[in-house]
């Protein structure tokens, strides 16, 4: 008797065990089943932040396209309109009117459950800075489940207009307009240094270039501001080099050949200047040279300012100073025929501001 109520007992706490086993591997499998929602909804907000922040970089590729189709319409219509003067503000004008031909609403589909959104506006914007705002909207999901981030962005793009200029006297630097301004890709304009894989460089800001520069070949470098060089620039050839502004190498310009250099402002040499082959230096203000001055015999230097030289001067090419002879100075260094500036447009990098805003699609 005592045997069979033990079995009894046994079989009800067995029982009961079971149960208590069954109910926690309910319990643990109900919590997996609400982890693994509660993943997938953060892994879908995660992955609509990524896609609204993939929009940005996007778009601001849009703008720089829509704001060289743009130029070149504005540039296009200035061309066939000749007898009308243009002012800054009449080809800024331009520029905002042309835009929103180029700088449309885009949808973009990463895959069949992603994409992003972005939708432009024009804000008002006065001379000479563009002012865009675009929301960029990421989106993960599809049938009624979708997830979404907003990304709002503000971008201040500070324009550079030069209008059409009016014919001048050449001894301003008006004269040196013979280097055209190139259209350059972004890596190559205000690039840190001069050694890289470009040929064609805009630096539109006043920029120094530290350290010898005797590997920068070129076919063009194109400064609107002041250009420091500040260790050699010795061997270039074949290179067009043109600055607005003030022009200065720190050390040595020796063995250069077929170089036209163009300056409106002054130029400082610290060292040796030494041209040869068909090279051509146009100097705007004052040429000064630290040690000696060479010109082969099939080169020519022009300065508009005066000469200072510090050591020997070996000419057997042509020097025309403007002081000294004007009239030989304008037949050989314009033509005698003064030069009316194109006009042109360029951009500083953007300015953005960015603000966050997070919601769930209706």
């Amino acid at each position: 008797m005592k045997i069979k109520e033990e079995k009894g007992y046994a079989l009800v706490l067995s029982l009961l065990i079971l149960v208590v086993f069954m109910v926690i591997a309910l319990s643990l499998l109900g919590a997996s089943y609400n982890s693994a929602k509660q993943n997938s909804k953060v892994e879908k907000n995660y992955q609509a932040v990524a896609l609204a922040e993939m929009g940005i970089p996007y778009y601001k590729t849009s703008i720089k396209h829509a704001l060289e189709k743009s130029r070149e319409w504005v540039l296009d219509e200035i061309e066939k309109d000749e007898s009308k003067d243009y002012t800054e503000q009449d080809i800024f004008n331009m520029m905002i009117d042309k835009l929103p031909d180029f700088l449309k609403e885009e949808r973009v589909a990463v895959d069949t459950a992603a994409s992003f959104e972005i939708e432009p506006v024009i804000l008002n914007s006065a001379y000479p800075e563009i002012v865009i705002s675009f929301s960029s909207r990421g989106i993960k999901g599809q049938d009624g489940a979708e997830k979404d981030f907003m990304l709002f962005a503000e971008t201040i793009i500070p324009l550079q207009i030069k209008a059409e200029g009016t014919e001048s006297d050449p001894s301003g630097g008006d004269f040196l307009k013979k280097i055209s301004q190139p259209v350059v890709e972004d890596r190559c304009k205000n690039p840190d240094s001069l050694d890289n894989s470009c040929k064609e460089v805009l630096v539109t800001i006043s920029k120094t270039y530290s350290g010898n520069n005797k590997k920068i070949q070129k076919d063009v470098i194109y400064a609107l501001s002041d250009l420091t060089l500040s260790g050699n620039g010795n061997n270039l050839e074949d290179s067009d080099v043109h600055v607005d502004g003030r022009f200065t190498m720190g050390k040595n310009m020796n063995n250069v050949k077929n170089l036209t250099l163009e300056v409106g402002g002054s130029a400082d040499f610290k060292g040796h200047l030494d041209i040869e082959g068909t090279s051509s230096i146009y100097v705007g203000g004052d040429l000064k040279v630290g040690k000696h001055l060479t010109v082969s015999e099939q080169s020519k230097v022009c300065v508009a300012g005066k000469l200072e030289v510090s050591g020997h001067q070996r000419i057997s090419g042509l020097l025309f100073i403007k002081g000294e002879d004007e009239e030989d100075f304008n037949k050989n260094c314009s033509g005698e025929q003064p030069v009316k500036e194109q006009a042109s447009i360029y951009w500083e990098d953007f300015k953005d501001n960015f603000e966050y805003h997070y919601g769930t699609k209706k």
